[in-house]
């Protein structure tokens, strides 16, 4: 007999859910959390959990962990000192961003921008270059692009490194290149390239999303490896971690520990992956005229005007983008409870009723919040 373990990582509490794979049996814990090291709280919740439902944790063979260090890490500014290698000519990709400065013609007079995750004075060039089918114009000068990254070391301040070149993610070979050049200078950091991490077109888009993935790396990598360990040693060396992604899915522990970025939003992903999973078959089955895509498209599209509507406080920006897709998770509660309750008889008006005041709580809540911190 087998189980599968879910261990779900709040700000006060740590929620666990067993499943015995036979029977379909389950059992649920809540621990408090432990801030200063979540894998402390995860392991009190597996040892409540065992412990309350009577098993052997040996027979637990899959743990299923959701957690928000990445996101803390970004939300808090409490990630590594990044450096950062570009195509020559490009230094200032993240300053120059997509050119746009809020406020009208004259808001570059007040704007201020926030710290880049990747500051200048930790950028560097490579001379190199390829087309925009990925053919080789330039060849990479291996011996500068030494020089400058022991300059760059010398600093004392690159605690992880991204290296993001121009048309990369048509052809990698160049970044793949500069990486073993700077494996050599650094040793042991983390090196994240963006051909690896997130071979799309864009390069403000590309170095971004590269550049947050080092700056929570060091982080994450840590908390996995740890947890992975102490797993192993509670449970069995055959335990297999998986740790949920942005997009709803699971990744190895290897894999969230080189690809951080990919678990900022986890979260909310992870509640609708989970209830259309469970639903999806009574969503096709009734063809709901108001089924959890659209719902979901609604909520988003109102959060996505109010967030353009707030002044260019940043702070504020990324508590909205956040609340956006937490929309993603309540959405789908709205929309499977009704479901449930159809399926269980229950007269169509009174559903109707409840999911309407749901819907208007849920827009007070996540649109009003906001506004009130402007006061």
């Amino acid at each position: 007999m087998s189980y599968r373990l879910g261990v779900d990582v709040g700000g006060t509490f740590t929620d666990l859910l067993l499943v015995d794979e036979t029977s379909g049996e389950t059992f649920m814990a809540k621990v408090p959390s432990t801030p200063e090291d979540s894998s402390i709280g995860v392991l009190n919740g597996i040892e409540r959990i065992c412990e309350e439902s009577k098993i052997d944790p040996k027979a637990v063979a899959s743990v299923m962990h959701g957690t928000t260090v990445a996101t803390n890490a970004v939300l808090t500014r409490k990630g590594a000192s990044v450096g950062l290698v570009t195509t020559k000519g490009y230094r200032q990709v993240l300053q120059v961003a997509r050119s746009f400065c809020p406020g009208g013609l004259g808001g570059w007079v007040s704007y201020v921008k926030a710290p880049l995750m990747a500051p200048l004075e930790l950028t560097i060039e490579a001379d190199e270059r390829l087309d925009a089918d990925g053919n080789v114009v330039s060849p990479l000068d291996a011996k500068a692009l030494e020089a400058d990254l022991e300059t760059l070391k010398a600093s004392g301040q690159v605690e992880a490194l991204t290296i993001c070149l121009l048309n990369s993610y048509v052809n990698g070979a160049h970044e793949v290149e500069a990486r073993g050049i700077a494996q050599k200078v650094f040793g042991d950091i983390p090196i994240s390239i963006s051909s690896e991490v997130v071979p799309e077109m864009q390069e403000y888009e590309r170095t971004e999303t590269t550049v947050v993935n080092s700056y929570v790396r060091p982080q994450v990598s840590k908390y996995v490896d740890n947890l992975q360990n102490s797993l192993e040693a509670r449970l069995g060396d055959d335990v297999a971690l998986a740790i949920l992604r942005s997009d709803g899915g699971l990744a190895s522990a290897r894999a969230a520990g080189e690809s951080p970025v990919n678990l900022l939003l986890s979260g909310p992903a992870g509640g609708v992956a989970g209830a259309r999973g469970e639903f999806g078959a009574l969503v096709s089955a009734r063809a709901e005229n108001r089924d959890l895509e659209a719902e979901v498209r609604r909520l988003r599209s109102e959060l996505y005007v109010a967030r353009q509507a707030l002044p260019e406080n940043e702070r504020l920006r990324e508590l909205l983008s956040l609340q956006q897709s937490v929309a993603h998770s309540v959405a789908a509660r709205v929309v499977t409870t009704s479901l449930r309750d159809r399926a269980r008889g229950e007269p169509e008006h009174e559903v109707g009723l409840r999911q309407a005041r749901v819907e208007e709580r849920l827009e007070v809540g996540v649109l009003g919040e906001p506004r009130t911190l402007l006061a």
